[in-house]
């Protein structure tokens, strides 16, 4: 425009001729105009970069998980059905599908916060693992690997080293906390899309689960199992209902003394048409559907009414690491069995190492308010090295119940130095030990050897329902 005026002002000062001046001031309007659009040209390539960049980062955003960095559900359903299209007769990729145990539990007493910090731990810890593979996550505490993988054997291997994920605690703001996990594959194939790939991984890892291994690869049995779940989710929440098919079974538990002393009581259950199903498979169900604290309070009522018939027993109910995140569920077991003139002295509450040792601080409110009504805690499958016996003895656990695997291998060793040590430091803290899963006279013998004080298993008496149950008769 400078441009333009300086010429108008040439020609306007000097004695130019009319042609000239019409020619030279159209040359100074192309000339403006040029320079004009250049400007417009400039601005207009920056506005289409900045938004070409906007697009690209919306589209990267669209694909990344907020919490984690990862991939999200979008990025690895894309990059599945990229692997799938891509795939060729033989496979070459593999999917791997990955959730924590009890991460709900972990929310609901800890919080959000601290859930999240938990998230992008094992995110880290992944990338870490398997360093330059295609993750995402699904959501929640669920994550999709893909990993190069020709046939099972490399898949297996691949699984060997997922599982690894949760061998060491995570470092959280809060201090080091342990998660488990597990783990479900399969191979990627032309024959499939993602959807098909992600449902085969997640019918593994249930199984993997069900089955308590670390991991599971896809096969075509799983699919039938799957309908087979299905059906047997919705049929138990009715019977929860109705009681119709459920019933409860007594296991004898023995002092060396020779006496009955309790009764653990087992949740058992006669479908109409698919006969009795399998105890695990039953907790299995319930815990994949959350009906694991109905199935236990129904449990629960049903010993009330065998209990006040026969008050010189205890009685065992298993209990979820669930049931005591609940604040609820000592009031109710307290006001239940008094409203079934029923003492809450008279149960034994059972609670898994496994889940005493993820959760011991949390679930020391309910433990105390337990104790305070008379009731005695145990900590079942005890000898994996979870927890240590003077540990869960602060918290308030009275009662230690030795797994097989321990006794099994003091049976193998020859040597119950190791098991009699155990159980004197258990009774020097006045708590009970009981050796659980004998099966056999020689069983039976370590477990009076090591200084027991009751013992439970199939050699002294198998689970039975009260009708069939001549020592409960015969104390009646």
């Amino acid at each position: 425009m400078l441009v333009v005026s300086a010429i108008a002002l040439y020609v306007i000062q000097n004695n130019v001729s009319v042609s000239m001046r019409a020619w030279m001031l159209i040359g100074a309007s192309t000339l403006g105009t040029v320079f004009v659009m250049g400007i417009l040209h400039a601005k207009l390539q920056r506005l289409y970069n900045v938004r070409a960049e906007s697009e690209q980062k919306a589209h990267q955003d669209a694909r990344i998980d907020s919490l984690t960095g990862v991939g999200n559900r979008k990025h690895i359903t894309e990059i599945i059905d990229k692997a799938c299209a891509e795939a060729g007769a033989d496979p070459e990729m593999a999917l791997l599908l990955m959730d924590l145990n009890g991460f709900k539990q972990v929310n609901d007493t800890l919080g959000h916060q601290y859930g999240d910090e938990l998230i992008k731990a094992v995110a880290r810890r992944i990338e870490g693992w398997i360093p330059g593979s295609d993750m995402g996550r699904l959501g929640g505490d669920e994550f999709a690997i893909l990993v190069n993988a020709k046939d099972e054997e490399e898949l297996t291997a691949q699984c060997e080293k997922m599982s690894k994920v949760f061998a060491e605690p995570f470092k959280l703001p809060g201090g080091p906390r342990k998660a488990g996990g597990g783990v479900g594959a399969c191979l990627i194939t032309n024959r499939n899309d993602s959807s098909d790939s992600l449902w085969h991984a997640d019918l593994a890892l249930y199984a993997a689960k069900q089955a308590g291994k670390p991991y599971r690869i896809f096969d075509e049995a799983m699919s039938k199992l799957e309908d087979r779940t299905k059906r047997l989710k919705a049929d138990l929440e009715s019977s929860l209902k109705t009681g119709a098919g459920l019933f409860v079974e007594f296991q004898p538990i023995v002092s060396t003394l020779g006496r009955d002393v309790a009764m653990e009581a087992l949740l058992r259950w006669d479908h109409p048409e698919l006969g009795l199903i399998r105890p695990l498979e039953i907790v299995a169900i319930a815990e994949k559907s959350q009906l694991i604290a109905a199935s236990e309070r129904f449990v629960a009522r049903q010993v009330m009414e065998t209990a006040k018939l026969h008050q010189h027993l205890r009685f065992c109910l298993n209990v979820s690491g669930l049931q005591l995140l609940d604040d609820k569920y000592a009031k109710w077991l307290e006001t239940t069995a008094r409203a079934n003139g029923v003492k809450p002295s008279q149960f034994i509450i059972e609670v898994t190492e496994s889940a005493i040792a993820e959760r011991l601080p949390q679930f020391a409110a309910a433990i105390t308010c337990l104790n305070r009504m008379g009731c005695q805690i145990a900590v079942d499958n005890f000898g994996k090295g979870h927890v240590s016996i003077p540990e869960v003895q602060r918290k308030g656990v009275t009662v230690v119940k030795i797994d097989r695997v321990v006794l099994l291998d003091a049976q193998e060793q020859r040597n119950i130095s190791v098991l009699r040590a155990s159980v004197e430091l258990a009774k020097a803290l006045k708590m009970t030990v009981v050796a659980t899963g004998i099966d056999s006279a020689n069983l039976e013998s370590i477990a009076r050897q090591a200084g027991c004080d009751w013992i439970q298993g199939y050699h002294l008496g198998e689970p039975t329902d009260l009708s069939a149950n001549s020592r409960l008769k015969a104390a009646a």
